[in-house]
């Protein structure tokens, strides 16, 4: 899964596909001399309220999912996160450190 990469390009598409970090490291593994353990994105599947891989969840059943950016979209805003992203207290923990804008300070330099 690609958690670093550049985001968007300027048509709005992923700059880098889903899984390119995967294979890049898959082509170059003996090479660099790692064994890869890949997995495929995991979800969060509304009908049984659990975890699946995107390859596992059921015909029919809504799988949910919120990328970084809509995470710290949320934060910022100070909009609720669901419950089923992640624990209470590491959402309080994140506020801390993603105050919504109305909660930030600012410097004035002169």
């Amino acid at each position: 899964r690609d958690h670093a990469g550049p985001g968007k390009n300027r048509d709005g598409k992923d700059f880098y596909g889903l899984y390119d970090a995967q294979d890049l490291v898959r082509k170059h593994k003996d090479e660099v001399g790692i064994q890869l353990l890949t997995y495929e994105m995991v979800v969060y599947v509304e009908d049984t309220s659990d975890y699946r891989q995107i390859k596992d969840v059921p015909e029919g059943h809504r799988s949910l999912s919120i990328s970084g950016t809509e995470l710290r979209r949320r934060l910022y805003c100070g909009l609720p996160i669901p419950t089923w992203f992640t624990f209470p207290e590491v959402i309080a923990e994140l506020r801390k450190s993603y105050p919504p804008r109305h909660l930030q300070g600012f410097t004035l330099y002169f």
